[in-house]
């Protein structure tokens, strides 16, 4: 959030976040402010696999691998990040699914434009 404070009157022109959307305590809040300082968004994320626009909270997991910021919160479903996006004006999605690794929550792709 503080980030963003000093990004907020700024537009970039894209933003990429790699593997970090399932590591945020909230991804509603951090798809709100990306959304504002960019038309284009390239996303990489693990996902969770559901017809609905989701984000799943994997009670199970929370064991933490290095350490305690490595710890998964919320895995969105891939409609789910459309859907938010698309609420804020992005109107052009490129989505690349995994489908070959053995990944509990596979890792998806979403690059959206407005």
């Amino acid at each position: 959030n503080v980030i963003y404070k000093h990004y907020k009157n700024i537009k970039f022109d894209i933003v990429v976040a790699l593997g970090f959307l399932h590591r945020i305590p909230d991804p509603i809040i951090f798809l709100e402010q990306i959304s504002n300082l960019s038309n284009t968004l390239i996303l990489e994320f693990k996902s969770y696999t559901s017809f609905f626009p989701i984000l799943y909270y994997p009670y199970k997991s929370k064991k933490n691998k290095l350490n305690e910021l490595n710890r998964l919160h919320l895995i969105p479903s891939i409609k789910f990040v459309k859907k938010f996006l698309s609420d804020r004006g992005f109107k052009s999605f490129k989505v690349h699914k995994d489908y070959f690794s053995n990944l509990e929550y596979k890792r998806a792709i979403v690059i959206a434009k407005k």
